[in-house]
């Protein structure tokens, strides 16, 4: 018998968005738009990520080519039209490694201090009352480390509540039990003494 879930999906379908008309020039129109998607390149032209990250590129299509999202199929299609082209004219494209994003803590002098002392490291706290989880892909490669796609990992909330109540439970028992160990060590010290005064 199948369950509710099985006979659910069954009938799902996965919805499709649609993409602007690029009947005109549609290489010119997808040069000049921006990625809309992720971290590392938003709000950057395709065109730039194009010239300046082909590794970027690999790792995009690696992961995405079966998108069926709006802007990772625009970028699918811009992608696409870029081979063709240079297919077409028999050119080739240049892999360079991409430069490195200047970091928080390449911001330090050499002592340790801010070169701007505005700046300074805020810590990330997690919500008490709530924990996420997050599933990370299976492959990644070396230069995925720093692309921090928001749609990479996928956040799944996670009631914590019933966790909550659980460590309450084992903190009263804990100390019920060392109440109890020590009350045993007071009564037998009370006992050894008693029996030293005996003798």
């Amino acid at each position: 018998m199948t369950s509710l879930l099985e006979r659910l999906q069954k009938i799902q379908v996965q919805k499709v968005e649609e993409l602007p008309d690029l009947s005109q020039d549609p290489l010119e129109q997808l040069n000049m738009m921006k990625v809309d998607f992720g971290t590392k390149y938003r709000g950057r032209k395709f065109q730039d990520v194009w010239e300046t990250d082909q590794q970027w590129i690999n790792w995009f299509l690696k992961h995405y080519q079966d998108s069926t999202k709006g802007s990772h199929r625009l970028m699918i299609h811009y992608i696409g039209l870029k081979i063709e082209r240079a297919e077409l004219e028999g050119s080739v494209v240049t892999v360079t490694e991409p430069q490195p994003q200047p970091s928080k803590t390449s911001a330090l002098k050499g002592n340790g201090k801010p070169l701007n002392p505005s700046w300074s490291p805020k810590p990330k706290v997690m919500p008490a009352k709530e924990l996420r989880v997050y599933l990370e892909p299976e492959e990644q490669s070396v230069w995925d480390l720093d692309e921090m796609e928001s749609e990479m990992p996928i956040e799944v909330p996670v009631d914590v509540s019933h966790l909550e109540q659980r460590m309450l439970h084992m903190e009263n028992a804990i100390q019920t039990i060392l109440q109890a160990v020590e009350q045993m060590s007071m009564s037998q010290g009370s006992q050894s003494h008693a029996g030293i005064i005996e003798q």
